[in-house]
């Protein structure tokens, strides 16, 4: 989509008026001034930007990374040349960051920004690449959410998909943040199979910002979520509320899909006002928590994000906790069920994934990983069905 600055289409709409003034027949003033119109309710509308190419390329060191990127630029269009980065040596091993920044954006001001898409298209034709680490960048600084979840690269050139209309990547925006030069992403690639050489390779990187124009008429002071005998107590204050529908009670198990369990309507009240609602079936482990503020146009915003780190009695688990590397690693897995588990290093980056059907996990895609490992188990609902940490030796 491309988008006009709004005083363009105010000076045109002022330009028509202006040419219409010596016509005295409405015939023809009516269907220009309409036309007018369409054009500026379109453009008030708009929710979306995108999606744009990056045009400053750069590769950011990691701690352990086994290559580094070759061409970064190459990934500024689908063009058929390649940001590469040669053969990784080792399952598990790693990248540098590749950065993309200077987008271009120009988001209206007084927005309300309410996700952000990443695209990157890829491919390994060897079928031995996986992403490792995708994280947005704010000010050219790394952002700490992670959306990568070691998605294999496809065979031949395709675009994977981060983020989401409703996905702000643990990050609070302005239009100023977006519009900036050093607002972009990040990302990290991983060999994800043995043998033969790695042949990933990306070779573009695209951005969609999702955002409402105006904003609400409410003014939200604080929103947070606590944990309260055996379910999950939430509350937000408000005020200055005008013409606001009702309030959704949004929860997550990763921080980026969300689904709504409780809806409360507005008092619509000018003064301070506390709402208060619970949510009697937390998820294991740690629960993300949002609030949807729709009003009478069916305009929305959303809160920041808040935490729950909720144990129940079922909880899957991995042991032992101290595990020492060449000897078998169990998970409480009682009715067989499939359970994907993932394990991040200290610093919130993937260091392997496995899939399992018994009480055993099979290791090889961290067996050369040391120290302290956090693992979150999904089962085939997709539901977290546990979370904790290991230590590796």
């Amino acid at each position: 989509m491309v988008l006009i600055d709004i005083n363009e289409y105010i000076l045109y709409f002022v330009s028509v008026q202006n040419l219409l003034k010596p016509v005295k027949s409405t015939t023809m003033k009516k269907p220009l001034l309409f036309c007018v119109c369409i054009i500026l309710s379109i453009y008030i509308n708009a929710q979306s930007q995108g999606p744009l190419n990056g045009a400053g390329f750069s590769t950011e060191l990691i701690s352990g990374a086994n290559r580094t990127w070759d061409a970064a630029s190459d990934a500024a269009l689908s063009d058929d040349l390649y940001a590469n980065f040669g053969d990784i040596t080792g399952v598990g091993n790693y990248t540098d960051y590749l950065m993309a920044i200077n987008f271009g954006f120009s988001i209206p001001p007084g927005t309300t920004i309410t996700g952000i898409t990443v695209e990157v298209e890829c491919s390994d034709p060897n079928g031995r690449t996986a992403d490792y680490s995708v994280r947005i960048s704010k000010a050219k600084t790394v952002g700490s959410a992670e959306r990568a979840v070691g998605t294999p690269f496809p065979a031949t050139d395709t675009y994977l998909s981060y983020g989401g209309p409703s996905d702000l990547w643990g990050e609070t925006w302005t239009d100023a943040d977006i519009n900036d030069g050093g607002f972009g992403v990040v990302i990290a690639t991983q060999r994800n199979a043995p043998g033969g050489t790695t042949g990933g390779r990306i070779d573009d990187i695209r951005i969609t910002v999702y955002y409402n124009f105006g904003s609400l008429p409410v003014k939200l002071i604080n929103f947070a979520a606590s944990k309260k005998n055996n379910a999950v107590e939430l509350k937000w204050t408000t005020s200055e509320e005008v013409n606001i529908n009702h309030y959704e009670m949004e929860r997550s198990t990763n921080g980026r899909d969300f689904t709504s369990f409780a809806s409360i309507a507005s008092r619509n009240l000018r003064n301070q006002t506390s709402y208060t609602t619970t949510d009697t079936k937390p998820v294991s482990g740690i629960g993300y928590y949002r609030l949807k503020i729709v009003d009478n146009n069916n305009d929305i915003k959303y809160s920041k994000i808040a935490t729950v780190h909720y144990k129940s009695s079922n909880q899957v688990i991995i042991y032992p906790s101290l595990w020492k590397r060449g000897t078998p690693l169990h998970i409480t897995n009682p009715n067989q069920e499939k359970l994907t588990v993932y394990f991040f290093n200290s610093t919130g980056k993937l260091a392997g994934k496995t899939t399992t059907t018994t009480s055993e996990i099979k290791v090889e895609t961290f067996s050369n990983v040391q120290g302290s490992l956090l693992y979150r188990i999904i089962n085939e609902k997709g539901e977290l069905a546990g979370s904790g940490e290991l230590i590796a030796n």
